[in-house]
Formats: structure tokens, sequence, C-alpha cells
């Protein structure tokens, strides 16, 4: 499937498993405020549908010739964001989430192939191509933070299987090995957080044969902090 398409498709199942998790909340769900520490269902939107906001605006400031805006500090930009929307009724909350959804869909889809893979519209890109950054914000992320709300639900089972199927559904972004192992890294760090270690370990593996880049963050990554301690992790760095 064309590179582009693939991706809006992504960012459209991104917004309908938002938007299904909202429908399958309970009033309690709802109605539970959250701090910055615990975020609640509805922190959990706002969250998401800020950083796709920030995404789409730095596309439409790139594309109209304006500096995009930088985030360094994430902690910080993250309080700010919650602080921003904690007090909002949801319906403020849907809605702000609704159009950074439009936005973002709208400037991916004026771009063309050539500004997808570029690795210069933005100053700290490091080297990864434009679609890479936009599936990050526009895909990954939420998925990763509804998975991470199941999770602490308890709802392990749920959590893995929307996983499972992110990463089924964006492997075919590239074949290239250095994304193939970036999206098996993924499924190694939620496989962790689901106390999961034999496949954690399986796919860390596998993720560091196809992209070595990623071994050194791999050892300090806190998403891999509960298998560090099992024999099979530490055999993965022996020489």
């Amino acid at each position: 499937m064309e590179r582009k398409k693939l991706l809006l498709d992504l960012l459209r199942q991104a917004h309908e498993m938002e938007t299904s998790f909202v429908d399958a909340l309970s009033d309690g769900q709802r109605a539970r405020s959250g701090t910055l520490e615990d975020w609640s269902a509805k922190d959990t939107i706002a969250h998401v549908a800020a950083w796709k906001a920030r995404m789409a605006d730095n596309l439409l400031a790139v594309s109209e010739g304006k500096s995009p805006t930088r985030t360094e500090d994430l902690e910080r930009q993250n309080a700010i964001f919650f602080e921003t929307y904690r007090d909002e009724p949801w319906e403020e909350v849907l809605g702000v989430a609704d159009g950074a959804f439009q936005r973002i869909l709208a400037q991916v889809e004026a771009l063309g192939e050539q500004e997808l893979v570029s690795r210069e519209t933005f100053p700290w890109q490091e080297e990864r191509p434009l679609w890479r950054l936009v599936v990050g914000n526009g895909y990954i992320h939420p998925i990763a933070h509804l998975a991470e709300f199941h999770r602490n639900q308890g709802n392990r089972e749920q959590a893995a299987q929307m996983i499972g199927e992110m990463a089924s559904s964006m492997a075919g972004l590239d074949d290239g090995p250095a994304w193939q192992g970036a999206v098996k890294y993924n499924l190694a760090c939620h496989y962790s957080l689901l106390g999961a270690a034999a496949e954690a370990i399986r796919e860390l593996q596998e993720a560091l044969a196809l992209n070595p880049g990623l071994t050194d963050w791999s050892k300090q990554d806190p998403d891999l902090d509960a298998i560090r301690g099992e024999p099979e992790y530490q055999a993965i760095y022996e020489p």
C-alpha cells in the first residue's frame, strides 16, 4: 500500500480507537478527576489531542515558510497541557480532540511523498523521515496511552490486543530493518509493561538484531525495567 494512504488510514484508525475508548467508559470513569501523576480518561484524551495539534501546527508552519515550535522540556509541556484541560468538560475536550485529528489529517493529506521522506522538515528529526514523526504523534502515541489506561485498570488482555494490532498495522509503512526493528521494539516495551517477560525479551532481541541503533537506549529505557533481572535479557548484551 502507498505509504501516504496507509499513514492516513492509521491516523483515522487511532481516532476511531479513541472514540470507541470514550464510548466504552463507565459513568465513574467519565466523572473521575485525575492528577498530573495519575491521569483520568479525560486527561488522556486531552493529552494525545494536544500533541496531535502541536504536530499539525508545526506542519502548517513549515508549509507557510515559518519556524516550527520545538518542545525542549516534555515534562513541563505535559504539565501545561494537563492544567489547560483538567477542568474543561468532556464536550470541550472531545471537540479539541476532533479538531486536532482533522487538522493533522489535512496537513498530511497536503504532503507529497518527497516531503514525507524528508529528514530536514524539522531541525530535531535526527535523521528520521517526516512520516515517522507523524505516525509517532498521530498513531503510536495515542494508542500507547489508551493501552496504558487499560493496563492500569487491570484490562491486560485489551491492552495487549491494542498493541498487537498497532504493531501489525504500522509494519507496512517501511520494509527496511530500521523501521521493522522499531516496530518490534515498541512491542517489547509494551510486553514488558504487561509483565510478559518472555514475549518482551523475544521481541527485544529481534528488534536489536534488526536495528542495532536502539541498543544504547534499550539499556536505560524505563519501559524495560521489569525484565532487566531476567538472565535472557542480560544475555542479549553479552559480547
